[in-house]
This record gives C-alpha cells, structure tokens and sequence, in this order.
C-alpha cells in the first residue's frame, strides 16, 4: 500500500497531465527529480538498510530503538544542511537549473520529508503497515489536487510542489506516531557520534551512491548529452520500468529484508535456508511479471501517454526485463551479502557497475539518444546481478538450485512462508 500511493496513485494523473504539458515540460519534471534524487540519496546516507538492520537485530528493544531513532535523526539534519548549501550553490552557478528554478525548488522540497521520515524503522519492527493506510489516503488527496491545479502548460512547476508538499504532511505524521508508538525522547547524539555513525555507515553510503550513477545519473546525462523531449521519452518508459520495480521488486525487497536479517542473526546457516527457500518464488514470479510488461507494455504506453510518446515504446521493451534482473541483483547483494556483512564486496561490484553504466552512457547515448541509454541500463544490471551471483559462489555459497524451481516444491515453500509472515 506504500509503494501503491507513493507512485501507482500519482500514476494516474500521469495520463491527463503528459496530454497538457507535452514531452518537453515532462523532460523537465524528471530532469529535475533525478538532480534532487542526489540530495535525497545523501539525506537517506543508506540508513534503510543499516538502521534497517541494526532495528531488526533489536525489535523489542525500546531503549536501543530510542537510541538508533536519535542517531539517525541527528545524522539526516546534519546532511540536510549540507545538502542544502550545496542546492543553493548549483542554483546560483548553473544556469540551466536556474533556468527552471521553480521546478528545482519545489523538488528539492522534498529533502524536508526525508529528514524525518522513519520508514526504516517500521521496516526493521516488521510494522510498516501501521504507516500504510495514512499515506495512502493522503496521496490519493493530493493526487485529486493536481489534476485540479494543472490546467495549462504552463502549470508544470505544480506538480513537484503538490507531490513534495504530500510528501511533508504524510512524514510529519509518521514521524509524530513512531514517538508515540515507540515512546521515544528526542536527544541530540552530538556530533561525535554522528562523526562515527557516518564514518561506520560510509560503504553502505558509498554503495547507494554508484548505484544512483546507473540509475538516476542515466537521466542527468541524457538532458546534458541530447535535450528535454528525448528525456521526456526515456522517462515516460522508464516510469513504466519504475512503477514494476515499485509495485513487485521494492515491496518484496522491503518486507522480506528485517526477516531474513532476523533469520541471519539467529545463524548464518539459518539465514541462507531461509534465503534459499525464498529466491526460487521471487525469481518466478519477477520473471513472469517481466513477461507480461514486455508482451504488453508497447500498447499500454500508446494508450497511456498518447501519439506524442510513440518513441518510448522502443525503449520500454528493451528495459522489461530490468525488474526481473534487478530482483536477483537485490538478493544477491542485499538480501544475502549485507547481511553477511560483505558491504566492502557490494560496493566494489556496484562501482564497477557505475563504471560502465557511464562508459555505456557516453558511447550510447550520444550515438542513439534515449535508446542507448535503455540499452545501458539494462546491459549494466544485467553486469552486476552476475558479477554478484558469481563472488557469492567464490565464497562457496550457492543461493540458486535448479531443483528449487519444480511447480510442486515452489506452492509448498510458498505456503510455508505465508504461515510463517502471518505468525
């Protein structure tokens, strides 16, 4: 339901609000939201992962939960500020965000939210939908309130004040029940602690931040390399790709994290029978759903954009795919290796990624436009899913067998872990 009203609601008004604002005014909107996208990458430091896990080690721990909430905390208003004088700065210094500073700012509003946002908490307690049914009712208002205020081109710069602005009210929120529900003190760690929370949370940081230089940097350097429409195609299919990795990819993800770190604090052998068991269905069930977009997603694109997004049925079909890779890449690195304490191991392979994601981007997209860079995406996922499938076997642990994958054993491992979720 997280996933639902943060982009599927949104979603909705896509189809009404491309028709008024045209390819151009939409490339601007993404353009913008993949530059805060770094901002918000720096405020979030990876702390859903590493806060994730050291709740999910101590749920029923208050004064620990107390203690991680107050770090945390203290460490995202100290990014924030950084962040913020950096925003300022590129605004001043570079003239196509200050051209279109209105659409920057109300983007970069956004970072507000994400300062107090304790997602990553509800995660790690395995109580995240205590925040869901909030969220989504206000999203569904704002999402009403734009097709109501965007009525001309000329409106465009509403949009990402209307999506910040809900964003805010529903963090605000969220933020007010977790002191409640977790009867919290809020203290300042001093900014030695915050100094070594940083410095400890850094390769996991610095492991978001190469995975944000093959995926949102892809958008950056396709406004840099070419211009606004040709954005507006690639983030139209794109949107697509990220709607799958929304509605099937993240929620698994987010929701089976905290129980397999739970499962890996217990043991190590523990933890990868659970991940063994859990892989095959993920694996299926990403693939078919990959199948479908594939088969399907030319014709919902025409549909849904219009005749002025017909480029983006090309790039669509060679990303389709992506949701199914990036769910054993997710696995791989994230489900299995940080919770075996390999972040050194992830980050080197994810750098290696961006790497190449911006080799391919340079080739490719200057030479095919929005084309290559789906091609690049998909050639750079595809690069580090295996890399990390093949580092894992160097270490003798085999997560995939193919006997995993026989119909009769996948409905009973399926069943089994829904009886174990409920419990």
């Amino acid at each position: 339901m997280l996933q639902v009203a943060n982009y599927l609601l949104p979603f909705f008004s896509l189809p009404i609000i491309v028709r008024i604002i045209g390819p151009e005014s939409f490339g601007i909107i993404n353009y913008a939201a993949a530059i805060i996208a770094y901002f918000t990458l720096l405020i979030n430091y990876g702390f859903n992962l590493t806060a994730t896990r050291k709740v999910a080690q101590h749920p029923n721990d208050l004064e620990m939960i107390n203690k991680i909430f107050n770090e945390v905390f203290g460490a995202k208003l100290v990014l924030f500020a950084v962040a913020l004088f950096a925003f300022c700065a590129i605004t001043v210094f570079i003239p196509d965000i200050r051209k279109n500073w209105e659409v920057m700012w109300f983007s970069f509003l956004i970072c507000v939210a994400w300062v107090i946002t304790p997602d990553w908490l509800f995660q790690g307690v395995q109580q995240l939908h205590k925040l869901a049914y909030f969220n989504f009712a206000t999203k569904f208002i704002f999402t009403v309130i734009i097709l109501l205020i965007i009525k001309r081109k000329e409106d465009y710069y509403l949009q990402p004040l209307a999506i910040s602005a809900s964003q805010i009210l529903v963090a605000f929120f969220c933020w007010r029940y977790s002191i409640s529900r977790f009867k919290l003190q809020i203290t300042w760690p001093g900014f030695k602690k915050i100094r070594e929370i940083l410095w400890t949370d850094r390769i996991v940081f610095f492991s978001t931040v190469v995975i944000n230089l093959y995926t949102t940097t892809n958008t950056v350097l396709l406004g840099i390399l070419t211009n606004s429409t040709e954005v507006g195609y690639y983030t139209a299919a794109q949107r697509f790709i990220s709607l799958a990795q929304t509605l099937i990819s993240i929620p698994l993800s987010q929701s089976i994290f905290p129980y397999i770190g739970n499962a890996f604090g217990i043991s190590k052998e523990q933890g990868l029978a659970t991940a063994r068991k859990i892989v095959p269905m993920v694996a299926v069930f990403t693939f078919f759903c990959a199948l479908i977009m594939w088969l399907i997603g030319p014709w919902a694109i025409e549909i849904f954009y219009g005749d002025s997004f017909l480029p983006s049925k090309q790039m669509f079909r060679i990303m389709a795919f992506a949701p199914f890779i990036i769910s054993l890449s997710n696995f791989f690195g994230i489900q299995v290796m940080l919770n075996l304490h390999m972040d050194k191991p992830v980050f080197r392979i994810t750098a290696a990624g961006a790497v190449l994601s911006l080799l391919l981007n340079a080739v490719l997209t200057l030479r095919l436009g929005g084309i290559g860079t789906s091609y690049a995406f998909l050639i750079t996922e595809s690069f580090i899913t295996i890399a990390m499938g093949l580092y894992l076997l160097s270490k003798n642990i085999s997560i995939i067998h193919l006997h995993s994958f026989l119909p009769g054993l996948l409905v009973r491992q399926f069943k089994l872990l829904i009886a174990e979720f409920r419990k």
